[in-house]
């Protein structure tokens, strides 16, 4: 059965496009009408230019403006200006990208719409030239996010770079970049900053980088050490048998009876960075690296909506017990670059090791999964009998270890006016992860009725083990056909490997108790890309790119042979799971363009796109109720289409304003029925989910005060909210239909700093965070029935930052 659901857009969508497009038109009037004006008080005043970011997302150093790309840029002053301390306001402030965490210590990313929590990933995340992602394997898998301290810049790529950076850069790249130690003068950097949170803990940190030479000219250093304190705010409160009616959940909510800790949700990030260059001669430099960083959750930040009253800035999760983690992970790097005159020779040599670690409450868990029990059709009155129950703890320990080596050697053209420039390069990984979790209850086999022997207490508990290997060489050439007018080819060919082994035992492995598990899959893909720009004047570029992106395969681990499993499988036409599926790819088609104006006072970038991707490896969401296991398979296609625009116009030497906005769609382009199953799993025109309107708006005014010089900073975030169908929101579906799942409102944020910039290199500010108390962002769907968990941002924040520059 194949249908095309159409949606009207909202009330709030059709306003948004409308102020978007007046505005951009008054801005482009009013652009026009003052150019004339401008242009002589510019010309006289060269410094009151929007200042430009050196990239590396080509492999090579360019300024922005002349990179033929959607790429987003901040370095730490600007990432400063902005108080942006975690990956996740970088979100807020691009466009075009989403960031997704239901634990403080990692996250799972999307660009462009291209997001998946099953296989391999599909945004690649880099510190310098090494990749950290991780794949999904095993329980709670999340990307680790470097710190932003000592960074020098930060990089957002969108689109797939496939080509360059390899698998797993499927809908784009996130790149941390660090600072290089200096060898001809002293370079200090520190930041200290102390904040309150409405009705939650006090905030702090404190950090310090130093660079310098040890031999002028021949050898330096650069060494960083940081501490953040971010205060809880969500308070820890157990849900208590009969504090809500089951007839009106929502009813009882703030009604919990005990808080077992306030402000619960603390968390604590620690990193340390040293790094020594050493040049030999002219022509080589070595620079060997540590990067160390861990971070602690106390427990998770989220909230049951039942037991919280966001409104009042009151926040209360009903887990049994506190959901900690600790999450650490070690970077040792050695970087060697070789000056040969036509071209660097640049080597990059790492290992990645991260362990990745946590408790959780699976009350809730237990309970969705396994509904045999006295009362089925009333949920809230198991969960207050068996949440009541006086030594009850269940939970489940579980982790994610990675330990990756990998190598990368190319060669790049060294002269940026030749006609012909190039990069070509080698590249290998043995990424080794291993998984583990331990989920226990000592009540679940006597209140569900099931017993296993010695295991009983056992519900899950599995071990498994996976390399993924790559070998790859890429090569990327550019030429200039006349003045202007330049054509990219690329190409990477790749070899990649993936097998996992493992065990499982408990209740839920079946009849044995045990099961064990072993798989593979392997493939050689091919990764184009094609891009023709034109340099129209020293001002204007336009380009076109067409490039391929693509992710690893894997494999499915056994599926048991207990009767809910077997059900399970046969409901959707199967008689035995499906042992690997293959890699999917995309095909991104992107034009552009950057332009600059008023001499440089004025600047926009904006690029189109449409996105095709095929073979989409996701979950079948079949195999949960009484048989807890993922089946993978590559189902369907989809497409994403949608723009970003991103603008900056300094009024006067002292005034400045920026605008970004993005709007991203995507949806499911056909009908995807599995076999016999008596149901659609997914019908044409679902989404994939994601915001599809993001808007950032800022204005800066730098001025004299009394002599001293002083800035203001305001900026503005919004985010949409997601309305179109879901198989979950999809009313015609009887299996996968939850009513229960709520969607959150759309996203506003405010935040504001004033502050004074010292001779001596300090800078002091004051500053406020969510101004408009915004408390209630997303719902991460239902647990169980109407006990919905939900996203909540810090709440009003206030503070003072103290920076020093040297």
């Amino acid at each position: 059965m194949n249908g095309i659901l159409n949606h009207r857009p909202s009330t709030d969508r059709r306003r948004l496009k409308a102020a978007l497009l007046a505005g951009s038109a008054i801005a482009f009037a009013l652009g026009e009408a003052a150019v004339a004006q401008e242009r002589q008080a510019a010309a006289a005043n060269d410094s009151a230019q929007v200042q430009e970011i050196v990239v590396t997302a080509t492999r090579r150093a360019e300024v922005l403006s002349r990179v033929p790309m959607s790429v987003a840029a901040y370095n730490q002053e600007s990432l400063d200006k902005r108080g942006i301390r975690q990956i996740d306001d970088v979100m807020r402030f691009t466009p075009g990208v989403n960031i997704s965490r239901f634990a403080s210590t990692g996250a799972t990313l999307s660009i462009r719409g291209i997001a998946s929590s099953t296989g391999a990933g599909t945004t690649g995340i880099y510190v310098d030239d090494t990749p950290i992602q991780i794949r999904s394997l095993g329980s709670q898998p999340r990307d680790a996010i470097p710190n932003l301290f000592d960074v020098e810049r930060v990089e957002v790529l969108r689109g797939p770079q496939g080509t360059l950076f390899g698998a797993g850069a499927q809908g784009g790249a996130l790149r941390f970049i660090t600072p290089r130690p200096s060898l001809d003068g002293v370079e200090v950097y520190a930041r200290g900053e102390l904040a309150f949170t409405d009705n939650g803990a006090p905030s702090h940190e404190a950090g310090v980088a130093i660079g310098a030479p040890i031999v002028e000219d021949q050898l330096g250093f650069r060494i960083s050490a940081y501490y953040r304190r971010d205060g809880g705010f969500i308070d820890r409160g157990p849900y208590l048998a009969g504090s809500v009616s089951p007839q009106d959940p929502y009813v009882g909510r703030g009604q919990v009876q005990q808080i077992q800790r306030k402000n619960a949700n603390d968390f604590d990030t620690y990193a340390f960075r040293a790094a020594i260059t050493a040049r030999l001669g002219d022509a080589v430099t070595v620079t060997p690296s540590l990067y160390y960083n861990r971070s602690v959750a106390h427990d998770i930040s989220s909230a049951w909506y039942i037991l919280s009253d966001p409104g009042n800035q009151k926040f209360v999760t009903g887990n049994n017990r506190p959901e900690t983690n600790k999450d650490r992970f070690y970077l040792p790097a050695l970087n060697i670059e070789w000056d040969l005159g036509f071209a660097t020779l640049t080597s990059n040599t790492s290992k990645f090791i991260r362990n990745d670690d946590g408790v959780y409450d699976y009350t809730t868990y237990i309970l969705q999964n396994f509904p045999e029990n006295p009362n089925p059709s009333n949920p809230f009155g198991v969960f207050d009998k068996y949440y009541a129950l006086s030594d009850h703890d269940p939970h489940n320990f579980s982790g994610n270890n990675q330990n990756n080596f990998n190598q990368e050697i190319r060669l790049a053209s060294n002269n940026p006016d030749s006609r012909l420039t190039w990069v070509v390069g080698a590249y290998y990984a043995n990424a080794r992860q291993s998984s583990y979790q331990s989920a226990r209850d000592t009540y679940f086999p006597e209140y569900f009725g099931i017993s296993n022997g010695p295991l009983d207490m056992v519900v899950y508990d599995e071990e498994l083990i996976a390399h993924d290997k790559q070998r790859a060489i890429f090569g990327e050439i550019t030429w200039e056909v006349i003045d202007g007018l330049k054509i990219t080819g690329g190409l990477r060919y790749a070899k990649s490997s993936f097998d996992f082994r493992g065990t499982v035992a408990g209740l839920v492995a079946g009849p044995t108790g045990f099961i064990e598990n072993e798989g593979s899959q392997s493939e050689k893909p091919l990764t184009p890309k094609f891009s023709v720009q034109y340099q129209l004047d020293e001002n204007n570029l336009a380009y076109f790119t067409a490039a391929k992106g693509y992710r690893i395969g894997g494999s499915n681990r056994a599926i048991p042979e207990s009767p809910a499993c077997v059900a399970a499988l046969a409901s959707i036409g199967y008689d035995e799971a499906p042992t690997a599926y293959k890699s999917d790819n995309v095909w991104s088609y992107e034009v552009g363009s950057k332009n600059s104006f008023m001499d440089g006072r004025a600047r926009v970038a904006a690029a189109a796109y449409m996105i095709k991707w095929t073979d989409i490896i996701r979950n079948v969401p079949s195999l949960g109720v009484g048989c807890a296991y993922e089946l993978i398979a590559n189902l369907g296609e989809a497409t994403s289409k949608g723009f970003e625009l991103e603008s900056t116009l300094v009024v006067t030497d002292g005034l400045t304003v920026g605008l970004a906005a993005g709007y991203n769609n995507i949806e499911y382009d056909e009908t995807i029925r599995l076999l016999g199953a008596p149901e659609d799993l997914v019908r044409e025109g679902h989404t994939l989910g994601g915001s599809p309107w993001t808007v950032s708006a800022n204005v800066s005014y730098d001025f004299d005060a009394r002599g001293i010089p002083a800035y203001f900073r305001g900026d503005y975030t919004y985010r949409s909210v997601n309305k179109a169908l879901t198989p979950q929101r999809d009313p015609t579906f009887s299996r996968l239909y939850d009513p229960t799942v709520v969607l959150g409102p759309s996203f506003h944020d405010v935040r504001l700093r004033a502050g004074v910039r010292l001779d001596n290199g300090a800078d002091v500010s004051v500053f406020v965070n969510n101004l408009l108390n915004r408390t209630r962002v997303g719902f991460g769907g239902s647990r169980l029935g109407p006990l919905d968990e939900f996203i909540a941002p810090r709440p009003r924040t206030m503070g003072v930052t103290a920076t020093y520059r040297y």
